[in-house]
């Protein structure tokens, strides 16, 4: 479900037609590194941009029902990145990036990081196709390092899909299509298994280096045509879209397929070792 666009926009909000700024602040606690604080006060900020921009934004439930079940603070993702909204983040220029002091009445000073963003937002002003939607499931909510992933995925309609495997340091691979798999099409009410059950290959599921656990997600994008994403000129590293530049290279790709052209699913699994 996309929620609907709100138009009451304050045009002091704006630095010009489609560029808005963001101010996002965390404060540093004690069971967050740095980095966690750093990437939430990010969050915040490109939600306070969107905000501005009068769109409503919402978290992918998947995530926050694991979080609450596990009761852990786990390694943040952009949480936005996929978000169900008609606003697209697809430049970002940071004004600041930086920790601060800040003073308590008769309390200790506190440290939060403080972010403020010149964000680029494309509104896409098209309703979504209800009768187009897309169901995505893998073989196990916890998977230990090595184990086999089976994805299975189903349409509404003919459609070409694109599975990306988001990472909890925010970096992307995409997983299909492969070099062992190319077709990405799939027809109506037929359904996908990746890999095919007579494949002599398998997806492993692998941590990050350096991590004991780590909780990642599939988000499948299916679109009516055949729209393959361009990569040309994207940092990568190691065959993974970098984390500065996941977020603004699927927002494009998702911005010049238009919302009643595509629909999206998540699948959320944890792997430990």
């Amino acid at each position: 479900m996309f929620f609907i666009l709100i138009f009451s926009v304050l045009s002091d909000h704006a630095f010009g037609k489609d560029q808005y700024k963001g101010t996002g602040i965390a404060d540093l606690l004690e069971n967050m590194t740095r980095e966690q604080v750093r990437k939430k006060a990010f969050e915040r900020a490109m939600n306070n941009a969107l905000a501005k921009a009068g769109i409503e934004v919402t978290s992918v439930d998947g995530l926050s029902r694991m979080e609450r079940e596990e009761g852990e603070m786990f390694e943040n993702f952009i949480q936005f990145t996929f978000t169900r909204t008609n606003g697209l983040i697809t430049e970002i220029d940071t004004l600041i990036d930086e920790i601060q002091s800040v003073d308590i009445p008769g309390g200790k000073p506190i440290l939060q990081h403080r972010v403020e963003i010149n964000a680029k937002i494309l509104i896409e002003k098209e309703e979504a196709d209800p009768e187009f939607q897309i169901n995505m499931a893998v073989n196990e909510d916890i998977f230990r390092e090595g184990d086999p992933v089976h994805i299975q995925l189903n349409s509404t309609k003919d459609c070409y899909v694109t599975i990306f495997n988001l990472y909890s340091n925010d970096s992307l691979l995409i997983i299909f299509p492969n070099s062992e798999m190319e077709d990405n099409f799939i027809g109506e009410n037929d359904t996908l298994r990746i890999p095919p059950k007579d494949a002599f290959w398998d997806l492993p599921a692998g941590l990050l280096p350096g991590h004991d656990t780590s909780v990642e997600a599939l988000v499948a994008i299916a679109t009516k045509k055949r729209i393959p994403i361009q990569l040309e000129g994207i940092a990568m590293r190691n065959g993974l879209i970098s984390q500065n530049d996941a977020l603004l290279t699927i927002n494009r790709w998702r911005g010049k397929i238009g919302i009643s052209d595509r629909t999206e699913a998540w699948c959320f699994y944890r792997i430990i070792k």
